[in-house]
């Protein structure tokens, strides 16, 4: 049977045999007829045509954007060039950062051991209209990261910081955390913000904070994925300024621990940009850039997403609610699938490896074929039904026979070992 390995991620590794309890196994049955059901309702068939027809007077059309008040803009599609035509370029402090595929094109990789710096020009001031645009993909773990500081350090009295500081598990080993922003006028005024929605480990999310210059918290707005979600104040007694000459900076290890994951499109206005615009910039522009061809041939990743876009938001309503039932029917037999009990199962082949003594441990150097079996001075292995050959389940039967000598051994040097200090055997 194939063999997966066990990596710890995702629970027990394949194969897998199922145990499902009382009305699980009915419930899967029902689950899986509806999911065909509607799959086959939704076949490619049916969906191509509109979908071509959607693509096809937007391809090779550019992407655009709002501009107004663009002040720094960070593509980050294979270096730190700032593409707002005000030549505000980034630099790499230390490390090396890695480019691979993002959401815009190309995205910003850095393994937690790279610093970047993107000047001193965009203030962050509360007290001032603007807008901060990024796209982020962290890996979150047990404790949490800074992403942007820009504040010397910790230095200086007054600045920025954007932390990954909850972490929680939501699988096993995987996890998430709500992002805390932090703007200071001095160590001890300023606001506080904190995400009730979570980034989840490896996902991409677009991360909007927008400031109406008020100076308070409320003046302040965050929003996931082009859409605002709920914050929760923390503070919000700021009686400055936040702004100061230092740079924004991602990947500092001097207040914590540093960033691990990806950052793409990072983009800065001095003016506070609509709702609408916001959508604009974290849900149109990306699909934009895809049928734009500007990031070459299309890739099976981009493929999903504009299916995904096309299936959530432009096909005909009555097939965007098949979509959306389908996708639930998904989450509901995923969860179902993890109540059921499991458990980890092999099956010997059909026919055995041949194994050799290998002369000097060299593969190439194969000397006698030896076959599965136990020194001759211990009892034997007993013996498969049918005559099949000795495998694990006969290794274990011999190890649990009464008549064998060596569990009994173990046992009595063990407790030899706890009473006196040291076992019969004195290497135990």
């Amino acid at each position: 049977m194939p063999e997966k390995g066990l990596d710890g991620n995702r629970g027990n590794a394949m194969p897998l045999l199922a145990l499902p309890q009382g009305d699980q196994a009915t419930r899967q049955k029902e689950l899986a007829a509806a999911i065909k059901s509607a799959e086959e309702a939704l076949s490619e068939k049916a969906i191509e045509p509109l979908l071509q027809a959607w693509e096809a007077p937007l391809l090779g059309r550019p992407a655009t954007v709002a501009v107004r008040g663009l002040s720094t803009w960070f593509p980050l599609d294979g270096s730190l060039a700032d593409a707002s035509g005000n030549y505000r370029a980034g630099r790499t402090v230390k490390g090396d950062p890695s480019f691979v595929a993002g959401m815009i094109s190309r995205a910003g990789s850095l393994d937690g051991q790279t610093e970047l710096s993107f000047g001193c020009e965009m203030p962050l001031d509360v007290r001032q209209p603007f807008t901060f645009g990024i796209w982020l993909r962290p890996t979150l773990a047990k404790v949490g990261n800074i992403v942007f500081e820009k504040n010397d350090g910790g230095r200086l009295p007054a600045g920025f910081e954007a932390v990954f500081a909850k972490t929680q598990l939501i699988e096993i080993q995987r996890w998430g955390a709500p992002l805390t922003l932090r703007f200071s006028s001095s160590r001890q005024e300023g606001i506080e913000l904190r995400t009730r929605e979570i980034f989840n480990t490896n996902e991409w999310k677009h991360l909007t904070i927008t400031s109406d210059g008020s100076g308070r918290a409320a003046g302040i707005r965050v929003f996931l994925n082009g859409e605002p979600v709920e914050v929760e104040v923390l503070r919000d007694n700021c009686a400055g300024s936040t702004a100061n000459g230092a740079d924004l900076r991602v990947g500092s290890k001097e207040t914590g621990r540093s960033y691990t994951g990806w950052l793409d499109d990072l983009r800065y206005y001095d003016s506070l940009l609509t709702p609408e615009e916001i959508r604009a910039l974290a849900i149109q522009y990306p699909i934009q850039t895809i049928l734009s061809g500007i990031t070459g041939k299309r890739s099976k990743e981009e493929g999903e997403r504009l299916y995904e876009h096309f299936m959530t938001r432009i096909a005909p309503e009555k097939m965007r609610q098949q979509y959306e039932e389908l996708k639930q029917m998904r989450r509901r037999k995923k969860a179902l699938d993890e109540q059921i009990l499991n458990v980890m199962v092999m099956d010997a082949a059909k026919t055995p490896r041949e194994t050799y003594i290998l002369g000097r441990g060299d593969y190439r150097n194969k000397t006698e074929k030896v076959v599965a079996n136990v020194p001759a001075v211990l009892p034997p292995l007993p013996r498969e039904s049918g005559g099949a050959s000795p495998g694990r389940l006969s290794l274990a039967r011999w190890l649990v026979d009464p008549q064998h000598p060596l569990p009994s051994r173990v046992a009595v040097n063990r407790q030899w070992q706890i009473f006196f200090g040291h076992g019969i055997v004195k290497t135990s």
